[in-house]
């Protein structure tokens, strides 16, 4: 089901035509120009290895952007949980209530009642954490 010629896709011109493009949208993501360096070196590795399963049903450009968009969410996801909420951003809270902060926010997992709801929470909460991150 990949395309019918692979060498349509020439991952020696890929960094040439599409490496600046590339590397501005990753800096869109992550906002460090080594992370974005390392994302769109990442993406040329799994265009690599998925090069076979290319369709040609969108155009390269759109499907290396495609593989980079989900390096860089794996990437936010894995900082941004990576990174412990310290103490310093509530000043105005003493021991204890930090505590109950803390304890309150491990308990809270809603339950979501149906998918829709959950996937909007999903999308919400992706949302939130691009946001933290920066």
């Amino acid at each position: 089901s990949g395309i019918s010629d692979p060498a349509a896709t020439d991952p020696a011109r890929w960094n040439d035509q599409y490496g600046a493009y590339l590397f501005r949208y990753a800096l869109r993501y992550v906002e460090d120009r080594q992370a974005a360096q390392d994302l769109v070196q990442d993406t040329w590795l799994a265009a690599l290895e998925a090069r076979s399963r290319f369709a040609g049903s969108a155009s390269e450009r759109t499907w290396l952007a495609g593989i980079l968009r989900h390096k860089a969410i794996d990437h936010l996801r894995r900082t941004c949980r990576a990174r412990r909420l310290q103490r310093p951003y509530y000043p105005q809270f003493d021991e204890e209530e930090w505590q109950d902060i803390v304890d309150r926010d491990t308990r809270a997992r809603p339950t979501w009642a149906n998918p829709a709801s959950h996937l909007e929470a999903k999308q919400l909460r992706a949302s939130l954490d691009r946001c933290l991150c920066r």
